[in-house]
Formats: structure tokens, C-alpha cells, sequence
């Protein structure tokens, strides 16, 4: 063939966000994919990514190692994907999604290990029918055929591979990762595929080898799988958008990988920043671990450390925690309110308001403190954090035509608010909503929050 290390652009709108196909032993750019690019190209969730296929010489003529030219190996080819990355097409491209066929999962394992730059840009990896843990086929025609000789579980490539992997995973921030099988593959038997991967990577589709990567239409499950790995948490459009989740997941990434270390000299800005990017990438009970050990915490500080308590104990349900989260609350609010801090008085007053509604024992009357958030608020400059406490506010204190109204102007502010923050609101709105019994709002909050439509 003559696809040798190039880039075919399936869909360029000049976005911060790619997805990148890399086919396997014997396919091409085009070919090996079918209808599958296009199918995600019809997905409204994956709008604000861009779309590539990476084609490279493969084939099944033999190389004759050191006599003629001859098909690239799987390090080699891996070195295309880092060199089109960084000086090539996907050179502007801050996020990029690598969905790879059998040996072309190989090369993009292999790249990941041997370039951090590339994996510092990796948000989702997905792998189809790929020999992760090689292959018995090979036999001897591995001898004159490098790339087959990469595919063998005998050979010195895939050990190396594993181990490799093996090393790198628990000290470095992967990105988000699944592996497929085909239910009838015969080429890659899934405990090549599969076996290497914790269970909650692994999914099965119909299909063999070839099928898998050729879905029929758009509401195949290799669509699916592809689809709803990307989109996550995110919502399928508005500032919530899974574009803007990547770009904010590598954010996150980095400021774990640059503060972690300095953790115990960090001052308060830098500490919620690390917090934040922590609990957000799954680890709330080291972050909150960080926060505790800190000396003296300012108030917007000491509510980050707040809000890892209220959510481990909604989770919990652990009295301690309710009781800590409380504590760190009050002490925050009543210091905001002798520095005549509005801001960080709503802030403190909203969160105390909440875990009131939220206690099974309802030992205190939140209304009185409620009233003194909304006059805070009024007092406040007028943001998204600003409106949005006014609705919840006013949720608890039963309006909710009005709780929807302020909701929706925050989630509108400009600049467009953060995923992490629409994902915090979002979520305590949608707690509020079914303590107080307005389960009728949840489908309300999600189109202002999520920009999602009922399903009628």
C-alpha cells in the first residue's frame, strides 16, 4: 500500500481537540475504518472534536531484515504518531483521542511509554481487537516479517510492552482507557485483548476482527462505546461541553503533576487549586488529606477542605464528617462576615443552608440563614457563583420558578463558567431538588445546566 506515515483529515474546524484513528496489521487509513469516522462525525457530543486517520506501510510482502526496505516496526511507527503530533497536523491540537485497531493499539501503547509529551496531551485511548499480550499465531513468519514479530507473545517487544506499562500506570495520571474485543475474533482471542486490563476497561462487541471496527450505523455499540467514553460526565453541548471536559481534565493533570509535590508549601490559592484538580480526577480523600494538614486555612480555603467533608459524608454517611463539614462552614462564615466579605459570606451561608435541609434530624430551622445568604448575595458582585447560590437559595426556601430563573442566568454568565463549576452546582441542585421532594425539577435542571431536551 502506499499509506506510509500520513495524516488523512477527515474533519478540520480548526478546534483545541482531536481524535485520532491508527489502524493495524495490513489496513489503511481509510479502508480499516468503514463508516465508523463519520458516524462520530454525526454525534452532536462530539462536535468540538476534529478528526484524523494516521496511515502507515504495512502489508503482508516480506522485509527481509537488512537486505531491502521494508515495513516500519511498531516503535517506529509509534515515533509517526509523536513527530505528526508535535510537527506535524496535530502539532495545535491541546486534547487528542486515540482509537487504534489490533497492531495499531501496539503503536499507541508504545507511544504513550515513550513520549510524556504525547501522554500529557491523552485524554481517552481506545483499542480494538488489539494482542495487548500478544499472539501464538505469529509462528515463522515472524522471521521475515518485522511487524509480525512485534505481534508475538514470544517475541521481545510485547514483554517488554507489558512490563513496561506495568511500571509507568501507578505513578502517572493515564488518561481515561478501554479495550474491546470482538465476540467472534479469531485473530485476537480476548485474553490478548482483554486479559492485561482491569475488568472495568474491558467491554465485548459483536463482531470479528475486521466487523468490530466497521459498525453498520450510528447506533452500533463501537459508536457507543467511542461516544459515551469521551462524553463522561460532560454534557452534550453548552459550556459543559466534552471538548472543554478534556482540555479541563489535562488542566487538572498538570496542576496535580507541578503542586502535589510542593503540597506542604503551598499558599491557599495554589492549595484549592490542587484540591480541586485532585477531587475532581477521582481523588477527594487525598485531597482532602492535603487540606487537613495545612496549619491555617483563610476561609475560601477552609470551605474547599468543607466541601470534601460534606461530600464524603453524603456518600457515607458519616456523622464526623457532617459535623467537621459544619464546623469548618461556621467558623468560615462568621470570619466572612467581620471582613464584610459578601462573597465568601454567601459562599460559607449557602453550604451551611444545605447541610440543614440535608440533615435526616433537621435540628435547625434554615430560613433565617437563608434570608441572610440572599441579602449577601445582593451586596455580592453579581457572578456565576453569586447567581447561582441565589437559586439555590431560593430552592430551599420553595420558589422555585425563581431558583430556575437565577440558575439560568448564572450558567449564562460570560466569561462561560468552568465544567467543574457547572458540575458542582449541578449536582447540589439536583441533591436539593430530591431532599425537598421537587424530583419534577431534576429534568428542569439538566437543560439549564446540561443544555439537554426532554426526550418526548
Amino acid at each position: 500500500m502506499d499509506d506510509q506515515a500520513i495524516l488523512t483529515t477527515m474533519r478540520n474546524d480548526k478546534t483545541k481537540n482531536a481524535i485520532v484513528f491508527v489502524h493495524g496489521f495490513g489496513g489503511d487509513s481509510s479502508g480499516t475504518w468503514g463508516n465508523f469516522p463519520q458516524y462520530l462525525m454525526e454525534s452532536p457530543a462530539l462536535k468540538g472534536w476534529d478528526i484524523y486517520s494516521l496511515g502507515y506501510k504495512t502489508g503482508l510482502a516480506p522485509d527481509f531484515k537488512g537486505l531491502w526496505s521494508g515495513n516500519p516496526s511498531v516503535t517506529t511507527i509509534a515515533s509517526y504518531i509523536h513527530t505528526h503530533a508535535f510537527r506535524g497536523d496535530l502539532d495545535r491540537y491541546k486534547a487528542l483521542v486515540f482509537i487504534a485497531h489490533s497492531m495499531g493499539g501496539l503503536v499507541v501503547q508504545r507511544a504513550l511509554l515513550d513520549y510524556k509529551d504525547l501522554l500529557a496531551r491523552t485524554t481517552h485511548v481506545f483499542l480494538f481487537g488489539t494482542p495487548s499480550a500478544g499472539l501464538r499465531k505469529a509462528g515463522w513468519f515472524k522471521w521475515f516479517k518485522r511487524q509480525v514479530d512485534d505481534l508475538a507473545d514470544d517475541g521481545a517487544f510485547v514483554p517488554k510492552l507489558r512490563a513496561d506499562w506495568e511500571q509507568l500506570w501507578p505513578k502517572e495520571p493515564p488518561p481515561k482507557f478501554w479495550t474491546v474485543a470482538g465476540d467472534s475474533d479469531e485473530f485476537v482471542p480476548a485474553s490478548s485483548s482483554l486479559g492485561p486490563f482491569p475488568i472495568e476497561q474491558r467491554f465485548v462487541v459483536p463482531g470479528n476482527h475486521l466487523e468490530i471496527v466497521k459498525p453498520a450505523n450510528v447506533d452500533d455499540l463501537p459508536v457507543e462505546i467511542i461516544v459515551k467514553g469521551i462524553q463522561g460526565k460532560a454534557a452534550p453541548a453548552g459550556p459543559w461541553n466534552t471538548a472543554r471536559v478534556a482540555l479541563q481534565m489535562l488542566d487538572f493533570r498538570k496542576a496535580v503533576e507541578t503542586l502535589k509535590p510542593l503540597a506542604s508549601e503551598l499558599d491557599d490559592a495554589h492549595l484549592i487549586q490542587l484540591a480541586i484538580a485532585m477531587d475532581s480526577l477521582g481523588h477527594m480523600d487525598e485531597a482532602l488529606e492535603i487540606l487537613s494538614r495545612s496549619k491555617k486555612l483563610g476561609t475560601d480555603a477552609r470551605g474547599v477542605l468543607a466541601g470534601r467533608f460534606k461530600r464524603r459524608w453524603i456518600a457515607s454517611g458519616r456523622a464526623a464528617d457532617f459535623d467537621r463539614a459544619l464546623e469548618l462552614y461556621t467558623s468560615a462564615y462568621d470570619e466572612a462576615v467581620a471582613n464584610d466579605d459578601h462573597s465568601q459570606a454567601f459562599y460559607h451561608g449557602i453550604n451551611i443552608c444545605f447541610l440543614m435541609v440535608a440533615d435526616a434530624d433537621k435540628k435547625t430551622d434554615p430560613t433565617d440563614m437563608l434570608n441572610k445568604v440572599l441579602k449577601h448575595c445582593e451586596q455580592a458582585d453579581q457572578d456565576f457563583w453569586c447567581l447561582g447560590t441565589k437559586g439555590e437559595a431560593l430552592l430551599c426556601l420553595g420558589n422555585k420558578e425563581e431558583a430556575l430563573a437565577a440558575y439560568s442566568a448564572s450558567v449564562n454568565m460570560s466569561p462561560e463558567p468552568e465544567p467543574w463549576q457547572l458540575a458542582s452546582m449541578h449536582s447540589q441542585a439536583c441533591q436539593l431538588a430530591a431532599i425537598l421532594d421537587f424530583d419534577e425539577l431534576t429534568s428542569e435542571l439538566d437543560k439549564i445546566f446540561r443544555q439537554e431536551v426532554d426526550s418526548e
